[in-house]
């Protein structure tokens, strides 16, 4: 959703608009982005790690299925990791 935004801001930047309106959006839609997260109070309590990753791969195998992920941000961490 983010680069579909980023598209839509270059092309109207293409018309002859000034720098500053393309300016504010990229910054609005950049704001919106970083306040997506919004996590529960209750499971919050509950939780030992709560990590923001990415999947890079599915896993492999027949009962257990280990993807593998790249940690993009850790929120909480209660363990000793």
């Amino acid at each position: 959703m983010k680069y579909i935004l980023y598209v839509f801001v270059l092309l109207m930047g293409c018309n002859n608009t000034p720098n500053n309106h393309i300016k504010n959006i990229k910054e609005a839609v950049d704001q919106k982005n970083k306040n997506e997260i919004q996590l529960d109070s209750l499971k919050l309590s509950r939780s030992l790690a709560i990590l923001k990753a990415k999947l890079l791969t599915f896993g492999d195998g027949n009962k257990y299925l280990y993807p593998e992920i790249q940690v993009l941000e850790v929120l909480v961490n209660k363990t000793s990791y």
